[in-house]
């Protein structure tokens, strides 16, 4: 579905759902070469029609452009953008605050001219994360504040050494921790040579873990990287097999159980752009991914797999399509992208489309972890957790060098809701608390880990 509906080139669209089911879009036109504003549209009825196009912010000679929106807690929409004054002199990072009923004037995050590729992430405790880079001790870094409590915090730099830290994506999960993915020039590479890199921010201890190489091999065209249902990150990697003769590779990797699994091949020798991940209903992903076909054209498609073989769904085809934005909200997939038609230069819009989420490709997880309380805990743990049918588990407590530390063997599950409540005065006498003990409840049929903090 067009929901822009403008004449003129438009870009880089964010899409953000309020508490009120209201669905929200912008993104960034062009008026003139010199001349950039910021749309809006809105849909009441579940992205079935859309308002006409209203401006957000219209500064003359400047280019606005990156647009992403968020809706946090609070009901309020942010917006971030990228802003280039005309003649390119400098760049800037702003954000404007949507409450209900105006925009705020734009608030300027970054500091310094060179600030650019701004990412916007909203957490489950009201908290809004916006994202950039910028040169920083020599190279560039990605840094960030945080909208809490009506106001901007101040900026934080996660790894202030002298090496090149990237941030392409990110996602949060349940516990409010950030999963992030990017690049890292670990010994000094060029651009084209960094590694694949995860970011791990947690919350619980507000640290930065230290970067985890999760490719080694060339970027080529994007990154991306959800939270799943285990609370753990998955990722999927656009690179090259090698650049002559130039093949491209699409890659998936998952975290497990204390480690990450080996990478998982997409598709080989098609040159694709910007893969996104989301995760269905059963824990397993979708990537949409762009695929180059000719200079003009590029399809949008959605990669799956039943029964360890890939099914490739056509979302979007005839025309130049780029810029795409998923997120899962309730039991589909939205997605909203820019194209620009076959044969023209000018007069792109953005789309917007649905998917209802598949749940039956090889069985979904009986079990829904509602809640684990209190987290961080001392003297007792409570599991609460909603079987679809009766079974068996394990619950065990394990640290960071995967050593058990507290283990019930064989507990029985009802059908519906179990209370399970854990003893922690019986754990070992030689453990020592930490920022990275895990809860694992397996049986035979699902897997559950929940990183938790246990205090002294």
């Amino acid at each position: 579905m067009n929901v822009s509906n403008t004449t003129g080139i438009n870009v880089s669209p964010g899409l953000a759902i309020d508490s009120n089911n209201l669905y929200h879009i912008v993104w960034s036109h062009k008026v003139s070469p010199v001349y950039w504003i910021i749309l809006h549209t809105q849909s009441n009825d579940g992205g079935s029609t859309w308002s006409e196009a209203d401006t957000v912010l219209n500064i003359p000679n400047a280019w606005l452009y990156e647009t992403h929106m968020v809706c946090n807690t609070n009901n309020q929409l942010v917006v971030s953008f990228d802003s280039i004054s005309w003649g390119g002199t400098y760049t800037q990072v702003y954000a404007m605050i949507f409450n209900g009923i105006s925009w705020s004037p734009p608030v300027k995050l970054s500091s310094n001219n060179n600030a650019k590729g701004n990412k916007l992430i909203a957490d489950h405790a009201g908290r809004v994360y916006c994202f950039w880079h910028e040169l920083y001790n020599g190279n560039t870094k990605f840094m960030y504040r945080v909208y809490e409590n009506e106001q901007w915090g101040e900026t934080v730099i996660p790894y202030s050494d002298t090496n090149v830290y990237v941030l392409e994506n990110l996602d949060v999960d349940t516990d409010n921790n950030l999963h992030g993915i990017g690049y890292f020039n670990y010994q000094n590479q060029t651009s084209d040579d960094m590694a694949t890199t995860y970011f791990l921010y947690e919350k619980f201890n507000n640290q930065w873990a230290l970067p985890y190489f999760v490719s080694y091999a060339t970027p080529f065209q994007g990154c991306d990287i959800v939270s799943d249902n285990l609370l753990l990150p998955q990722t999927v990697i656009s690179a090259y097999i090698s650049q002559v003769p130039i093949d491209y590779v699409t890659m998936h990797r998952k975290e497990w159980f204390l480690g990450w699994e080996p990478i998982d091949t997409v598709s080989v020798h098609k040159e694709e752009y910007y893969p996104l991940i989301e995760i269905n209903s059963d824990n397993s992903p979708d990537y949409i991914i762009t695929e180059l076909i000719t200079n003009s054209n590029l399809l949008l498609k959605d990669y799956y797999k039943i029964d360890d073989n890939f099914i490739i769904e056509l979302i979007d085809s005839n025309g130049s399509i780029l810029f795409s934005n998923i997120q899962k909200y309730n039991s589909e997939f939205k997605l909203v992208y820019g194209k620009l038609p076959l044969n023209s230069v000018f007069d792109n819009n953005i789309f917007y489309t649905t998917k209802s989420l598949n749940v039956s490709r090889k069985g979904a997880d009986p079990s829904i972890l509602t809640k684990i309380f209190p987290n961080p805990c001392e003297k007792e743990l409570n599991i609460s957790l909603y079987m679809e049918s009766s079974c068996k588990c394990s619950i065990r407590l394990v640290d960071i060098s995967g050593k058990i530390i507290l283990h019930e063997e064989r507990v029985n599950l009802d059908q519906g809701n179990n209370l399970i409540k854990l003893n922690l005065n019986r754990i070992n006498n030689n453990f020592s608390p930490s920022k990275s003990s895990y809860l694992v409840i397996q049986s035979e049929k699902f897997k559950l880990i929940k990183p938790i903090l246990i205090l002294n």
